[in-house]
């Protein structure tokens, strides 16, 4: 099966690619964001030890193109494939109809979340601020508007107290590749059938701004100890509002729910009230 892979170089993207590329079938471009990869074209060579999508677009001997504001010169890459399969994951732009149209069979795109819940560009922050415990991934087919393509596979996937940000995407990646494999080999079979996405289910979230990072001590404390332990590894800290007084949380040790404890301070450690027990966490002083 002939493949255009398009992407970045998170691990919801190489994951897949790298599964791809070891496979039974031919992935026959990789096609990067210019933004991305802006100094590719000019560079001899392309650090192997760092993977990303040119080192394994290098290792493999798969083309990369990289696409700008003009998707004119890499529409004709694509069409020249005669690819079976446009395969999306994590690339922060829409794709023109022109492009989606060239796959023989289909436009499939990978969204770390269980759709038509978290539409929008980061799923994975919004399942983590929202106190998730179980995320998921969904292989969709591409359509005009972002993340409304009728659903072909959806996976759950349970995430452990205190993992980080990427080490959740690591997990996702996991599964959506694992996932991604088993349709493309049943993608012939009589019962492959997409599933309209349930609109009465939908909801969508931008990119999160710094609102978003503000914590609140009336969440149970699990999820507001997961919250700090995702979104600590993007080196900021997270506002939380106790008894009228402001504190700058950055980091998160331990939460516990036996019983409510009340506001302590000792030194740079903070015990945070919530609404179900409490969370031990560090303070900026």
């Amino acid at each position: 099966m002939n493949i255009v892979y398009i992407g970045s170089s998170s691990s919801l993207s190489l994951l897949p690619l790298q599964a791809l590329l070891e496979s039974k079938h031919h992935v026959c471009l990789i096609i990067a964001n210019a933004d991305a990869h802006a100094s590719a074209p000019q560079l001899p060579v392309v650090d192997a030890a760092r993977e990303s999508l040119a080192s394994l677009a290098l290792k493999s001997g798969v083309p990369l193109v990289q696409v700008g504001s003009n998707w004119r010169d890499c529409a004709k890459r694509i069409r020249d494939c005669s690819a079976d399969i446009i395969f999306v994951s994590c690339f922060a732009r829409r794709l023109p109809n022109e492009i989606c149209a060239m796959a023989k069979q289909a436009c499939i795109n990978l969204h770390p979340s269980l759709l038509p819940a978290y539409r929008g560009p980061d799923p994975v922050f919004w399942q983590f601020r929202h106190g998730e415990t179980d995320f998921g991934v969904s292989l969709h087919l591409v359509s005009p508007e972002l993340d409304r393509g009728a659903i072909l596979v959806r996976k759950s996937v349970s995430m452990p107290d205190g993992i980080p940000y990427s080490a959740a995407c690591h997990r996702l990646a996991e599964k959506g590749t694992a996932a991604l494999l088993e349709l493309l080999s049943n993608m012939n079979a009589p019962a492959f059938l997409p599933e309209p996405q349930d609109e009465t289910q939908a909801d969508y979230q931008s990119f999160p701004e710094d609102r978003d990072f503000i914590l609140n001590q009336d969440w149970p404390a699990r999820r507001l100890y997961n919250f700090i332990c995702a979104m600590r590894e993007r080196t900021r800290y997270f506002p939380c509002h106790i008894n009228g007084h402001s504190y700058s949380l950055t980091a998160a040790y331990s939460y516990q729910t036996a019983r409510k404890k009340k506001l302590a301070i000792a030194e740079s450690r903070i015990t945070v009230p919530c609404a179900d027990g409490s969370v031990e966490a560090e303070f900026l002083l």
